[in-house]
C-alpha cells in the first residue's frame, strides 16, 4: 500500500528573495524619486564612465559606487 501522507519535515522552506545583480531603471526612480528618463540617463552614464556597451547590465554595487553609497543601503531601500 502506498502511503500519501505528508511529513512535515519533508516540506521545502520558505523561499528566500534572491539578492538582484543588475539595478534598472525602475529601480532607480524608487531610489532617487526623479523620472524614469533621468533614470534610464544615470545608468547611461554609469556605463559610460565604466567603459560598457548599451546591452550590458549596470550592478547594483557599482550603481552603489556611483551615487557614493552601499550596496547594504541600495538593497534595503529596494525593500530585499
Amino acid at each position: 500500500m502506498n502511503d500519501f501522507s505528508v511529513d512535515p519535515s519533508d516540506s521545502p522552506s520558505p523561499r528566500r528573495r534572491e539578492l538582484p545583480l543588475f539595478i534598472y531603471s525602475a529601480d532607480v526612480v524608487v531610489l532617487t524619486r526623479k523620472s524614469e528618463r533621468h533614470a534610464q540617463q544615470v545608468l547611461q552614464h554609469i556605463r559610460l564612465l565604466l567603459g560598457k556597451e548599451r546591452c550590458q547590465g549596470v550592478t547594483v554595487a557599482e550603481y552603489a559606487d556611483y551615487m557614493g553609497t552601499t550596496v547594504e543601503e541600495v538593497l534595503r531601500c529596494l525593500g530585499y
